[in-house]
């Protein structure tokens, strides 16, 4: 299901929307000259959509591309987010590489940001990597040793044959070598870690995609895609915290 409503909207647009959702029917509503696009793949709750509605900013989940940066701004001729998205106030909880692909979590919320994206969390993120190779995981949960630090995965399993979206460009393909997707876990999200951690287990990453980060899942999104998710219900003492996220300043020592 798509709709298409406004913020600015009367709360006559919102009748359509609402009889549409509790009948997980078809719908695309268009009120002021400003709209945004949420595609609803699932039947909600009466409690969830009506979050949905009376929230003016929920979360946002999006399929980021192959290229896209996780920025809204394009540089050194790669696109960022601007290019699909337009949503004034909101930032990206939780990077991923540009050659990655998969979940993009945006939010207006200083505190969700953090909750999602903060490494004291420890979120858990999925992962499906393509790697050269065909891996043993009987050892890919045991402690791996990179240059800044042991890390490890919290599972490992191969996967048989994901249906996806095709990549482009697509990933280099070599005869010789076979490939397998494993999907991983962990909570931890240093630069490039994942690609590093199978690198040094000795199958080197084709093609990374991001599934899940916490209670939010990817599911059917194709790339460019976004969906609109209310606030877990885990999480709803955070709304009223400032929408701003407040940086504090380092303590520094005086002089001896």
């Amino acid at each position: 299901l798509t709709v298409i409503l406004s913020p600015a909207g009367t709360w006559m647009c919102w009748y359509p929307i609402l009889f549409s959702l509790l009948l997980n029917a078809s719908v695309g509503v268009e009120c002021g000259a400003r709209s945004i696009s949420f595609s609803y793949k699932k039947r909600l709750s009466l409690y969830a959509l009506v979050r949905v509605i009376l929230l003016a900013n929920p979360i946002i989940l999006f399929n980021k591309p192959y290229g896209m940066l996780s920025q809204f701004t394009s540089e050194d001729g790669h696109p960022g987010l601007a290019e699909q998205l337009s949503l004034p106030n909101y930032r990206v909880a939780g990077r991923l590489d540009r050659d990655s692909e998969g979940l993009l979590i945006l939010t207006d919320n200083g505190a969700i940001q953090a909750r999602i994206a903060e490494p004291r969390y420890r979120s858990v993120k999925t992962y499906w990597a393509q790697v050269e190779g065909t891996p043993d995981l009987a050892h890919w949960t045991a402690p791996v040793q990179l240059k800044d630090g042991g890390a490890r995965f919290l599972s490992a399993r191969v996967i048989s044959n994901p249906v996806l979206w095709d990549r482009d460009p697509p990933i280099r393909v070599r005869a010789s070598i076979p490939d397998t997707w494993v999907s991983v876990t962990l909570d931890e999200g240093r630069n490039r870690q994942v690609r590093r951690m199978t690198a040094a287990l000795g199958h080197p990453t084709l093609r990374l995609i991001r599934m899940g980060s916490g209670p939010f899942e990817l599911d059917d999104l194709l790339p460019g895609e976004q969906r609109a998710v209310p606030v877990p219900a885990a999480w709803e003492h955070l709304e009223s915290r400032p929408k701003i996220a407040r940086v504090r300043r380092p303590k520094t020592q005086g002089r001896r």
